[in-house]
């Protein structure tokens, strides 16, 4: 009996009463080895799945060939005490029970590299890769490219290829500018933007690092001091800028990232954040402790019908309105709102294919129906579903959204964002801003001072 080490891919598996039979192959071996793993064996059958590449480590035994007690022939056979998974069988299946291993620690991320891939850069994007799995409504194409990798059919991991644009796309786009006067997008307003503060309040988990975000690939710590707090401290530095004011209706607003850190940098200002998420409101009122910060769980559209049933009669009128990543036709709603009110905005949109607001139009989509001449005959219940598919407004709002062409995103977004601002013809004066990019594509901010 000796100790001895096989390395190879599975080429051959049979599972017989107490025994798992593999026949592995070495890289340089004409005929595979057979080798012997006892089902009572613990250890991880991630790597047992046929053309995985594996490394065993057992004993050879010997074995009596002949059922002649007098014949002395004798062959060995291999018992498996230890099984490493090398390289993962080239199947989609097997890939996504790998993937979901090595998110839980169990297995490297080596393990879903082509051979002679393992250089530091190709380790480093496979694991972008795989943490983006869970968040990725692509996952099959995350795993058809691995599978593509470990088959040998692309010498590198393949790097994504920017989108194709439609041309009809572009002259919609271009079609949109003529017809509108576009906004300049301001530099920042702000001094040492990317000052690296971090002594605002942020809903952050301290004694947890692996806690992933639903944000990408980042953990919920490493977005929220890297991504999310840069735009927070923006926006408050912004709002510093502005004439002092007493009630901030912050919209959408969530866990209160916003609104803490405003309570924080005003000491006499109150901050009401509505948001019809139940779940963010309650961890902001669990982490808020800070009586001037008020959470109301509603629909904005209730909120704005009826504010009164929601705000407390003792709070000082609301004179300012905010919001940071305002979705879709909620960022058009937050404007109307702050319109009513005669009182200044900061708001920074997103998502500009979403339409939440059902009976609500867009301000800025009736204006342009009206200046091109084309009549509006819809009732307020076709308001809405007609808002969603104007043609040239879902092609402006979903190249808008076309993050791995950012040049063109930003151009769709400063036309969206500076149609907006020309309904706010009560403001003598409007701004169409911007902050840095890394922490957010989506960031333009539209200001309006009264």
């Amino acid at each position: 009996m000796a100790d001895g080490v096989i390395e190879g891919r599975i080429v051959g598996k049979k599972k017989r009463s107490e025994w798992i039979a593999l026949a592995v192959k070495g890289e340089n071996d004409e005929i595979p080895t057979p080798v012997y793993v006892s089902k009572n064996l613990s250890f991880s059958m991630d790597a047992a799945f046929m053309y995985a590449v594996v490394r065993l480590k057992g004993r050879w035994e010997t074995m009596v060939q002949s059922n002649n007690k007098e014949s002395n022939d004798q062959s060995f056979k291999f018992i498996v005490d230890t099984i490493e998974l090398i390289q993962c069988a080239p199947d989609p299946s097997v890939v996504s029970v790998v993937v979901t291993s090595i998110l839980k620690g169990e297995l490297s991320a080596r393990t879903l590299l082509p051979f002679g891939r393992h250089k530091e850069e190709d380790i480093t994007q496979m694991q972008e890769m795989i943490q983006q799995f869970n968040s990725n409504p692509k996952r099959k194409a995350i795993i058809a490219t691995i599978v593509r990798g470990l088959e040998g059919r692309e010498n590198r991991l393949p790097r994504q290829c920017l989108p194709h644009t439609k041309r009809h796309d572009l002259q919609v786009l271009q079609a949109v500018e003529q017809q509108i006067d576009l906004l300049p997008i301001k530099r920042s307003l702000i001094k040492n933007e990317n000052r690296p503060d971090k002594s605002r309040p942020l809903n952050v988990p301290d004694d947890d690092d692996t806690l992933m975000s639903a944000r990408g690939p980042l953990t919920r710590k490493a977005y929220l001091l890297n991504k999310k707090h840069p735009q927070v401290q923006w926006m408050v530095d912004r709002i510093k800028l502005l004439p002092p004011v007493k009630h901030i209706v912050d919209v959408g607003g969530g866990r209160g990232d916003l609104a803490i850190a405003l309570a924080e940098a005003f000491p006499c200002v109150v901050v009401t954040v509505v948001d019809k998420n139940d779940s963010s409101i309650q961890a902001g009122r669990d982490f808020a402790c800070n009586d001037r910060v008020h959470f109301v769980h509603a629909n904005f559209q209730d909120f704005v019908r009826d504010s009164s049933r929601f705000v407390q009669s003792s709070l000082p009128m609301v004179d300012m309105v905010v919001a940071l990543h305002a979705c879709g036709d909620l960022a058009d709603l937050a404007m109307t709102y702050a319109k009513e009110r005669a009182v200044p905005f900061v708001i920074c949109p997103c998502c500009y294919t979403k339409h939440y607001i059902s009976h609500f139009i867009p301000p800025y989509i009736l204006n342009q129906q009206q200046t091109q001449s084309k009549k509006v005959t819809l009732s307020e219940e076709q308001g809405h579903e007609a808002a969603a598919t104007t043609p040239e407004f879902t092609v402006v709002g979903r190249l808008a959204e076309l993050n791995e062409r950012p040049d063109i995103s930003r151009r769709a977004a400063r036309a969206i964002n500076s149609m907006r601002l020309h309904c706010m013809t009560d403001y003598p004066e409007v701004h169409l801003e911007e902050y840095d990019s890394s922490c957010s594509t989506r960031n333009l901010v539209m200001v309006g001072i009264r």
